[in-house]
C-alpha cells in the first residue's frame, strides 16, 4: 500500500476517535487534511505519477481521464458532490479561525465522505 494512502487512513482513524469523543471540529479537520493524502496516494498508485496539488477535485479529474477508472470516479463524485463542497467550505473556517460552527451531523457527514473515499480506494484496488 502506498505510504500516502496509509497516512490518509491514519487520519480517518483519528477522525473516528475524535467524533467518538465529541470533538467534532477536530474530527472535521482530520478529514480535511486526510482526504488529499488518500486520493493523492490512489493517483500515485494507479498512474505512477505524483500530482502536486491538494485539490481533491483536480486529483479525481486527473485519474478519471483514464478509461478503466472513469466510471468508478464519476460515480464517487456524483455521490459525494455536496459533501466535497462542504469540505471546501471548511477551508474557509480554517483560514479565518472560525471552527465553532461544526455540528455533530456535519462531522459525521465528513466521516461518511472519508469512508466512501476509502471504499473508492478498495474498488480501485489500491487499498489491499
Amino acid at each position: 500500500m502506498d505510504p500516502l494512502i496509509e497516512k490518509g487512513i491514519y487520519y480517518l482513524e483519528a477522525a473516528r476517535l475524535l467524533v467518538s469523543q465529541k470533538l467534532y471540529e477536530q474530527a472535521s479537520i482530520m478529514v480535511f487534511y486526510g482526504i488529499p493524502y488518500l486520493i493523492k496516494g490512489i493517483v500515485r498508485d494507479k498512474t505512477k505519477s505524483y500530482i502536486y496539488t491538494r485539490d481533491v477535485n483536480s486529483m479525481l479529474n486527473f485519474i478519471g481521464r483514464r478509461a478503466e477508472y472513469s466510471q468508478i470516479i464519476k460515480s464517487f463524485v456524483s455521490r459525494n458532490k455536496e459533501k466535497m463542497e462542504e469540505l471546501l467550505l471548511l477551508k474557509r473556517y480554517l483560514n479565518y479561525d472560525v471552527i465553532d460552527g461544526i455540528t455533530k451531523e456535519k462531522a459525521e457527514m465528513f466521516l461518511t465522505l472519508y469512508e466512501d473515499a476509502v471504499n473508492l480506494c478498495k474498488d480501485l484496488g489500491s487499498c489491499n
